[in-house]
């Protein structure tokens, strides 16, 4: 006769199930469907349409030096570092660029806007 605790690893054992994996394939299913509209559910997009509502680009600039400030805090490799560095500082620069020329001239389209970004960004756009 045995005493004291039995142990039973049954249960203990199993990882327990990730909930990322439930919510991709969730959306997988959404993007199948081929409609937009089901990828976001209500709430999303009404957050979405309020945040775009919102003139300016101040907290997209915000957000952008929030995380150049954090990975120059936290990241110790240097080429990734430098990496991080380049891409958020002409995130930046492309942000401020475009307040700049959407104030200037209001009656510029915005894909004309884009346009120029793109020209700046690799010498290369559309030819009209």
């Amino acid at each position: 006769m045995t005493r004291g605790i039995k142990f039973e690893p049954d249960g203990l054992l199993e990882k327990p199930a990730d909930p990322r994996v439930e919510l991709r394939d969730r959306f997988r299913e959404r993007v199948e469907s081929g409609r937009y509209a089901d990828l976001l559910d209500e709430r999303v997009r009404r957050v979405l349409r309020e945040g775009a509502a919102i003139p300016g680009l101040d907290e997209e600039l915000g957000a952008i030096r929030f995380a150049l400030a954090k990975l120059l805090a936290e990241e110790l490799d240097a080429s990734k570092l430098a990496a991080g560095v380049a891409r958020l500082t002409s995130a930046a620069v492309q942000a401020m660029k475009l307040d700049r020329v959407r104030g200037d001239a209001a009656e510029t389209s915005l894909a004309e806007l884009i346009e120029e970004i793109l020209v700046d960004l690799d010498g290369t756009g559309s030819e009209s």
